[in-house]
């Protein structure tokens, strides 16, 4: 039983291989959490972006209504807009053009 009672060891080359290893799983391990903690803040950075886009888009929609904005020169354009003039709610005869719209061509013509 001399096999168990002499001390074994690695050859060197062998032992070199297994410290570069561990060494290199040791390093990407830290990365890895260098870049999560880095990628945990950029989200939080992001997230809070976003809330501030819908801030100030609810605050451009108050002052100016439902446009769209051409953030080359600032120039705005109002959305949703008809091709029929508007019509005056006290009156609503006025600004309606009976001939225009689409129908089934029963009961009133609702426009489109």
């Amino acid at each position: 039983m001399k096999y168990r009672d002499k001390q074994r060891f690695l050859e060197k080359q062998d032992l070199e291989k297994v410290k570069v290893l561990q060494t290199r799983l040791k390093e990407i391990t830290q990365t890895m959490a260098a870049v999560t903690v880095a990628y945990e803040k950029q989200k939080q950075e992001l997230l809070k972006m976003f809330e501030e886009e819908a801030n100030l888009k609810k605050f451009l929609e108050k002052k100016y209504g439902d446009v769209s904005i051409d953030v080359s020169d600032g120039a705005i354009k109002a959305n949703n807009v008809h091709d029929h003039p508007e019509v005056d709610l006290h009156d609503p005869s006025k600004g309606l053009d009976s001939g225009s719209g689409s129908g089934s061509g029963e009961g009133a013509n609702w426009g489109g």
